[in-house]
Formats: structure tokens, C-alpha cells, sequence
């Protein structure tokens, strides 16, 4: 071993001394530019959000119907949390409504139902998501109403 140390040292001192090469310049070729075909547009671009989405976004009211002095205030925040086939947003709940209505401990994301609809969804373990309430709309102006798995009756109200 110490004979590979001293001779690589030997090497590496002569290496130092041998005078460097001076590269030689090689003539640029330009070749011409062509330009690259136009990509088609796959998806919409991101932040555009779709009509359905625009109008349920922002401050609600979710009651139990059974107790409807009871409100919690969510807000369904528009920017998309995970896309996918089902693109889920983010949903934010005031800290009492675990109090006012205890189905919203569950409640982390909603999404849009495509038909009219909105999804409150929360955790099913892992990344999977599952819907904990499928709110549909009653009237025109604007008031939803669904029921949990336990039969529960919701009523989802904008908040004025």
C-alpha cells in the first residue's frame, strides 16, 4: 500500500510539471433555427376555474337541520388541492363548528358535483378521500340540503 501511495505521489508531481496543451479552436457551425411546432393545449391553463366552481366558492352557513341556530361557517376556497378526476379544494372551517355540527371534524375538501351539486369530503385514510356529505340544491336562491351516512338531514346557506 505504501508503495501505491508513493508512486501515485510521483505521478501526480510530474503530472504538475508537464506544460498544458493549448486547445485548439474548431470553427462554430450555425446551424438555422427552426422553429418548433405549436404544442395543442391539453388542459385549461392553471387558475382558471370553472363556472360551477366560481359560484359555490366562498362563505357558507352549514346547519343540522335539527338544530338550525347552530351555524358553522365554512368557507369552500376555490384554488384546487388535488386534481385528478375528481379536482378537490380546499375547505375552511371556523374552530367552533366541531361543536355546532360534529359531521365537520370529517370535513376537509369539497368539489363541485358537475350536476348543480357540491362535495364536502374529508379523509378516508391515507390520500383516498370520501364524501362526507353530497349536498344537492332545494330552491333558487342558493340553499342546499343532504344527508350524512348516520341520516343526518344538512342544509348548506349562503352567508349574508
Amino acid at each position: 500500500m505504501k508503495r501505491f501511495l508513493a508512486a501515485s505521489a510521483v505521478l501526480l508531481a510530474v503530472a504538475a510539471c508537464q506544460p498544458k496543451a493549448e486547445p485548439v479552436a474548431e470553427p462554430v457551425v450555425e446551424a438555422p433555427l427552426i422553429p418548433a411546432p405549436e404544442a395543442p393545449v391539453l388542459a385549461a391553463p392553471v387558475g382558471d376555474i370553472d363556472p360551477e366552481t366560481a359560484a359555490l366558492a366562498g362563505v357558507w352557513l352549514l346547519t343540522a337541520a335539527a338544530a338550525p341556530d347552530k351555524p358553522c361557517r365554512i368557507t369552500l376556497v376555490a384554488a384546487d388541492v388535488a386534481p385528478g378526476l375528481l379536482v378537490t379544494r380546499l375547505a375552511s372551517l371556523e374552530p367552533a363548528c366541531i361543536e355546532a355540527v360534529p359531521v365537520t371534524a370529517k370535513i376537509t375538501q369539497w368539489s363541485a358535483s358537475g350536476d348543480g351539486g357540491v362535495f364536502l369530503m374529508g379523509s378516508a385514510g391515507g390520500d383516498t378521500q370520501e364524501n362526507v356529505l353530497e349536498l344537492r340544491p332545494t330552491n333558487p336562491t342558493g340553499v342546499f340540503a343532504g344527508t350524512d351516512a348516520a341520516g343526518v338531514k344538512y342544509e348548506l346557506h349562503p352567508a349574508s
